[in-house]
């Protein structure tokens, strides 16, 4: 429940100390996400990397046509978490479970229309 902190530092909130100080743990707080899109489009996943499973979140300014697939570096086709389907505009999530791929970097491609995203993932064992 404590956290240990050493540095060059002689105060930490105002508090004297010299080089260590001892503080509470913090509970993370979730901050909500927005669920409109301005901007362009995005792709992302957390944990990344992963293992068991992760969740690939992206973000699309208008409804279109979308579609994810998974390759491998060779280029393989090895999953496809989204089929190709007609989504509102909006941020969408993907619960994305890796059965029986090995361990490796993989390419998660999102395509709207005309348009794609590639991002690197990272499957751990």
């Amino acid at each position: 429940t404590r956290i240990y902190l050493g540095g060059d530092f002689i105060s930490v909130g105002g508090v004297p100390v010299s080089g260590i100080a001892a503080m509470l743990a913090v509970p993370v707080v979730e901050v909500p996400e927005l669920d409109e899109v301005s901007g362009p489009l995005s792709l992302s996943n957390l944990p990344n990397p992963f293992g068991d499973a992760t969740t690939i979140r992206y973000a699309i300014p208008s409804a279109a046509h979308v579609r994810l697939d998974l390759f491998d570096l060779a280029g393989r086709r090895v999953e496809t978490p989204q089929p190709y389907a007609w989504m509102p505009a909006g941020v969408h999530r993907v619960e994305f479970r890796p059965a029986g791929i090995p361990a490796g970097v993989y390419l998660c491609r999102l395509s709207v229309g005309r348009e794609v995203v590639t991002r690197r993932m990272l499957v751990v064992r």
